[in-house]
């Protein structure tokens, strides 16, 4: 954890001290997330070198059913981000415009 957070208090996850590839998993896979007509994600971003594409924010996907929020191009400075939603019909995605989170803090969300 770190204590750089967006307004100064409290604690933000900090995945720049371990290895590459880390994230915050949950193991359970939330049954609770399934079939839902509506859903809103929100988190802050606060990058401090390039992503890699495709790196997840949040996600839940799977081949025929989830969701995915996830940057879309490697540009901390320029960073696009995608949400895709996936059902049995097919999926489909929407990107946002470009945001600048490199070394600062940035709020996103989807609904």
């Amino acid at each position: 954890r770190t204590s750089n957070t967006p307004n100064g208090t409290g604690f933000a996850v900090d995945l720049t001290t371990s290895a590459a590839g880390d994230y915050v998993f949950n193991h359970d896979n939330p049954a609770k997330l399934n079939g839902m007509s509506n859903i809103t994600m929100t988190c802050w971003v606060n990058l401090q070198a390039n992503q890699s594409t495709s790196d997840r924010l949040m996600s839940k996907f799977s081949t025929t059913a989830g969701f995915d929020f996830r940057f879309n191009n490697a540009n901390a400075a320029n960073a696009q981000l995608i949400f895709e939603l996936n059902t049995n019909s097919g999926s489909s995605a929407v990107s946002s415009a470009n945001i600048n989170a490199l070394n600062q803090w940035v709020f996103v969300a989807v609904t």
